[in-house]
């Protein structure tokens, strides 16, 4: 199978370009990505919670973002 490498700068260019299209927030990305890490939910209730989570987590990035 076939790879092809790219660079990080081609990378992120990519993830911006696809971030516009689709109107998602810096939040709903980091948000994403927390969830990524987030053991599955148990149960359909428990979806609220679990995505509550992943935005605090998200909101913390941003903190930390904007202290620097």
């Amino acid at each position: 199978m076939d790879r092809k490498i790219i660079r990080k700068d081609q990378f992120f260019e990519k993830v911006r370009s696809d971030l516009e299209c689709q109107k998602m927030t810096l939040r709903d990305w980091f948000a994403g990505m927390a969830l990524a890490e987030v053991p599955d939910p148990a149960t359909e209730a428990d979806a609220p919670t679990t995505a509550r989570l992943c935005y605090a987590i998200a909101d913390a990035m941003l903190a930390e973002r904007k202290a620097k």
